[in-house]
């Protein structure tokens, strides 16, 4: 579908509108920007249909795209921060 990772950056920030900072750029590597329902599932150690529960909440930041549930890791940072307040 794209040709390079710079192509496939380009057209998420065409989707969403937000441009990742240096930070999250040079850490795109390492570590995803984006998590899906597995990653989720194993981040939380449940199911994936565990997950897809807590992404429909109201105030989970969820993304759809392409039919993929997705979250933003520095949304889903913020909205698990809140949680524990």
């Amino acid at each position: 579908m794209f040709e390079n990772n710079t192509e496939h950056k380009a057209k998420v920030i065409d989707i969403i509108g937000v441009k990742p900072t240096e930070e999250a750029q040079s850490s795109a590597e390492s570590e995803p920007v984006f998590y899906g329902t597995k990653e989720l599932a194993k981040m939380f150690h449940c199911s994936i249909p565990t997950v897809r529960e807590i992404m429909r909440r109201e105030d989970f930041p969820l993304l759809i795209i392409g039919g993929k549930w997705l979250v933003l890791k520095s949304a889903l940072e913020k909205w698990a921060m809140q949680k524990r307040a």
